[in-house]
């Protein structure tokens, strides 16, 4: 039996921000994959997670690299901004330090950032180009996944070209 992985697209129906939501659904083929999207969903998040053993968060990002680049990070590697952990306004980070707080969050979590663009948003080929290197890293996690190793010790970009995919 494949291993089961359940991919979250975070966003917004907005620009570049609906980036996670498109590239999760282009995901929907795969077999042994659940995809789900969720908009902007603060605390919501925290309960999407719970009870899950290996989920991929799938989000747009601003990290100042080539657009249409996609990123590979573990939970771990994202802290929230400032010290405390609110409700109010909880963007992905603090909603997996609450998560972490709580103890709910899945044994095997990653985040999958895809890098838009400031203006204008992707051209139809960084788009694609990006969806296609999100799909090849969650075919890796779930290789990964069957073998028993678990990726995600580091980061790593990929970049929507094939010669840096």
């Amino acid at each position: 039996m494949d291993p089961f992985l359940k991919v979250i697209g975070i966003g917004s129906p907005l620009g570049d921000d609906r980036l996670g939501w498109e590239a999760a659904q282009s995901l929907r083929d795969l077999d042994g994959i659940s995809v789900t999207c969720l908009d902007r969903p603060g605390p919501a998040l925290v309960h999407a997670l719970e009870g899950e053993t290996a989920v991929v968060l799938l989000d747009a990002m601003e990290a100042d690299l080539p657009p249409g680049c996609v990123r590979v990070l573990r939970a771990a590697d994202l802290t929230p901004e400032g010290d405390a952990v609110s409700s109010h306004d909880l963007g992905v980070a603090g909603a997996l330090a609450l998560g972490r707080a709580l103890g709910t969050l899945p044994e095997r979590l990653w985040l999958m950032g895809v890098q838009g663009r400031s203006q204008g948003g992707l051209s139809d080929r960084e788009r694609a180009a990006a969806f296609t290197a999100v799909r090849r890293q969650v075919q890796r996690l779930r290789q990964d996944q069957a073998t028993g190793a678990y990726p995600g010790t580091e980061a790593a970009d990929r970049h929507p070209d094939t010669a840096n995919g």
